[in-house]
């Protein structure tokens, strides 16, 4: 019996080493729902439309994370012997780690995977500027990429898998030409607060004709749907605390997301959280 106490007692001393050499998984949430698209219009440096000239590759630049070997621990045998207690080393298994490469063969190749690196951090060619200055050439996510690279190491590579997966910068396509709102930081830097895709004029919503991932997110109160959106496609946000609505359209014109956001920029209107449901008299 008393070997047994011995053998049971060590045992959990091993078990409870184990347990504290793995790191324990946060408590998260996971990304939440998008913003009414007014948000993004207020917190802005610069809005313009731009032709990308240069944008991020599918190479991970932060260090791949080196597993780190749990301890070795000396137990005390079951019985003593004549003479004395022996003792051996037990070898706790080293922590596993995923493979180094950032994205799994599989989805390395696909272009929807969410989590591709290509296209993110980008050199924009200012085409033309509709609030605040800039002009030639502005580089834009660098540091929110950096991050990011780091993000999907730990996501990847790290001793527990979230059960978030990590958010990045956008995506850019070189030769694609966006309307970009832009901001600065200390935290991210000259970045992205949010982008939409242009062609022919238009602002590409919900085309098929385009990988997800290039589509744009159009939330607006139903005052501002009724006078810059009206009769385009859209559906009902439902509980929201004000009326909003999503416009479903696959594509919308620029002119009238620039009427929005110049609008908005300005004070004519103000989000629906504000209770005035989207506009508010001029001043």
């Amino acid at each position: 019996m008393r070997g047994f106490l011995i053998i049971s007692a060590a045992t959990l001393a091993i078990s409870l080493i184990v347990m504290n050499t793995r790191r324990p998984a946060p408590v998260e949430a996971c990304s939440p729902a998008p913003p009414s698209s007014h948000e993004p219009y207020l917190r802005t440096d610069l809005v313009a439309l731009v032709d990308v000239i240069a944008a991020g590759g599918a190479e991970n630049a932060a260090p791949t994370l080196t597993p780190t070997p749990a301890p070795a621990v000396d137990t005390p045998t079951a019985a003593a012997t004549p003479t004395g207690s022996r003792r051996f080393r037990i070898e706790l298994p080293a922590a596993t780690a995923t493979p180094t490469a950032t994205l799994p063969p599989s989805a390395a190749s696909t272009p929807y995977w969410p989590l591709a690196l290509d296209g993110r951090g980008a050199t924009l060619r200012i085409a033309e500027t509709y609030a605040g200055a800039a002009d030639g050439e502005l580089r834009v996510d660098d540091a929110w990429r950096a991050q990011f690279e780091r993000d999907l190491r730990e996501y990847f590579e790290g001793p527990y898998r979230s059960s978030c997966q990590p958010g990045g910068p956008p995506r850019y396509t070189v030769d694609g030409q966006y309307l970009v709102f832009v901001s600065t930081d200390n935290r991210l830097g000259t970045h992205t607060v949010v982008r939409y895709r242009v062609v022919d004029g238009e602002v590409v919503l919900n085309d098929p004709a385009f990988p997800p991932w290039e589509w744009g997110y159009l939330q607006v109160g139903t005052a501002a749907y009724r006078r810059f959106f009206a009769g385009i496609e859209y559906r009902d946000v439902e509980g929201a605390t004000e009326p909003l609505v999503l416009i479903t359209a696959a594509r919308v014109p620029l002119e009238n997301v620039l009427h929005l956001a110049l609008a908005v920029r300005n004070g004519v209107i103000l989000p629906p959280e504000t209770g005035s449901a989207g506009l508010t008299s001029r001043r």
